[in-house]
């Protein structure tokens, strides 16, 4: 039921992003050719970096699904009062969250390769599988901040605080950030190899973000 009233949260926010992923993929098929390169490689990071802030979910709160501006949804005290911890309510949601992020990299990516000729000429179905897990390791440390964020503020200034700190991260490093660079320069679609430490180091810090927000839940009065 948990996973579920995740779903009915998240469901529209995951399609319209999975939508716009392949709008912007196949309006990068210029003239019918598709260049798996820097021109490409460079501008998806940060695409990628912004979704796991919007389907980080709300914590353990329950934000109205297609009025966020409107506030909490009552369902919350509900949910807080059923027989369940707050940190296994919050690993739930968080991990369904996860499950959505790496369906949606999956989908984006199996068919951009089935649509494109050219990028199953390029890469190799390994590579392609290392650039899904790469993208998804990546953007644990985004989402680990988004979830931490979720925990003390609305929906809405939750994901506007996640992405403005993404974009201030892309401004003051530019493509040189390692999370950056493992999804651009050093992709497992240019090097066939797995950035190990970037993924290692994303996923330290949105663990750490994670504990964070944990500690939040189980204090905050709701």
């Amino acid at each position: 039921m948990l996973w579920y009233k995740a779903w009915l949260e998240t469901r529209w926010r995951a399609l319209v992003f999975m939508s716009m992923m392949l709008f912007s993929v196949f309006q990068a098929h210029y003239q019918g050719h598709l260049k798996i390169g820097p021109g490409v490689l460079y501008i998806l990071p940060l695409f990628w970096l912004i979704f796991p802030a919007v389907l980080a979910g709300s914590g353990i709160a329950t934000e109205a699904p297609v009025q966020p501006l409107k506030g909490t949804h009552g369902s919350m005290y509900f949910t807080l009062a059923l027989p369940i911890s707050r940190l296994r309510l919050l690993v739930g949601r968080a991990f369904f969250g996860l499950i959505e992020v790496f369906a949606v990299i999956v989908v984006v990516s199996a068919v951009a390769a089935v649509a494109f000729p050219e990028i199953r000429n390029a890469t190799t179905l390994a590579d392609g599988c290392r650039y899904a897990v790469t993208v998804l390791l990546c953007g644990a440390g985004v989402y680990g901040l988004s979830t931490l964020f979720s925990t003390f503020l609305a929906q809405q200034w939750q994901v506007w605080a996640t992405m403005g700190a993404v974009f201030l991260l892309r401004l003051l490093a530019g493509t040189n950030l390692f999370i950056f660079r493992a999804m651009a320069q050093d992709s497992p679609l240019i090097t066939h190899t797995l950035p190990w430490a970037a993924m290692g180091a994303s996923l330290g810090i949105g663990m750490l973000f994670f504990l964070a927000a944990a500690r939040v839940v189980q204090t905050r009065q709701y």
